[in-house]
């Protein structure tokens, strides 16, 4: 899917230095595909927690096996850009050497977001939440920043992390009505007419306001990293949002999130205000996910039905 892009980065970028031959494993549902050099065991190791799943574990089994390579496409890049890349929301090359990792916007993103996003990245790195940037390339909307490691660990370290990051911010105090309106316009808008998003505004109805802070923005378990035993979070997408939005984005195969042990723990450490209004909140983030068209309907009718219905 993405060859010509990649090429283009390899010519323009790296002067087509060091060609080597790359597999290329496809993910058509996703748009997102991985590059890996061949007999690269260091590569394939490295990619190893993005495949966390029973089906892509057998994938993992049978590429380290070599068995799906020869039906793979291949494709001649400079290996500058690094030993693997995936292309997914950017595209990020991992040179495993020289422990950098060279990003370039995606092919469908906006390259000025791009640059914004590495320039917030900056000042987060000498803060300490994110790898810190080497350098920003705006001519070729490509930076380079510190290579760390797929933090293994459990979701509470995640968390802790993370909500270091929202005490480093003031909450602020968002009134109920602003967001229902929000809400309310879109759903008319785009015609959608669903009863149960209709009761859970009624029962967000009942809190007067809720907290907002500076969010991560679709917080998710591979965009955790370690260095020196010390948790950093990549492909930040700052934003102002529902305290609890990353917490329902990093959990969001759950269709259940009670059910989940460490879900039950992490929420120990959030505000009074949040544990107090709990239902209310996950319903809120559901419903504003919509708006922002971050949306699985089926699954977003599942968790609102558990939550209004057994509490």
């Amino acid at each position: 899917m993405f060859e010509p892009k990649l090429k283009k980065i390899s010519k323009d970028v790296f002067k087509n230095k060091n060609l080597r031959n790359y597999f290329i494993l496809t993910h058509k549902k996703h748009h997102r595909e991985m590059y890996f050099q061949s007999g690269d065991k260091k590569a394939l190791n490295f990619a190893k927690p993005k495949f966390n799943s029973f089906k892509k574990r057998i994938i993992f089994f049978l590429l380290k096996l070599g068995v799906l390579q020869p039906i793979l496409k291949q494709i001649k890049l400079s290996q500058d850009i690094g030993q693997l890349i995936f292309v997914g929301g950017q595209i990020k090359g991992f040179d495993l050497k020289d422990k950098v990792v060279n990003s370039f916007h995606h092919i469908q993103g906006i390259p000025e977001n791009f640059i914004k996003d590495k320039e917030v990245q900056l000042k987060l790195g000498k803060q300490g939440f994110a790898p810190k940037i080497i350098n920003i390339d705006k001519q070729n909307n490509f930076s380079q920043e510190e290579l760390f490691f797929p933090f293994l660990g459990n979701s509470i370290d995640n968390f802790n992390e993370l909500l270091e990051f929202y005490d480093s911010f003031s909450y602020q105090k968002v009134k109920t009505t602003l967001l229902l309106k929000k809400i309310k316009n879109y759903l008319i808008k785009n015609k959608i007419n669903e009863s149960l998003f209709n009761q859970a505004i009624e029962e967000i109805k009942k809190t007067n306001y809720f907290l907002f802070t500076k969010i991560h923005g679709d917080f998710a378990k591979e965009q955790c990293l370690i260095n020196n035993h010390k948790i950093f979070f990549v492909d930040w997408n700052l934003k102002k949002g529902l305290v609890t939005e990353d917490l329902v984005n990093y959990f969001r195969f759950e269709k259940d999130y009670f059910n989940t042990k460490e879900f039950k723990i992490i929420l120990k450490k959030y505000p009074l205000h949040v544990l107090k209004n709990l239902e209310k909140y996950l319903m809120l983030t559901e419903l504003l996910r919509i708006t922002q068209g971050i949306h699985d309907f089926k699954l977003s009718k599942k968790r609102i039905n558990n939550l209004l219905f057994q509490k």
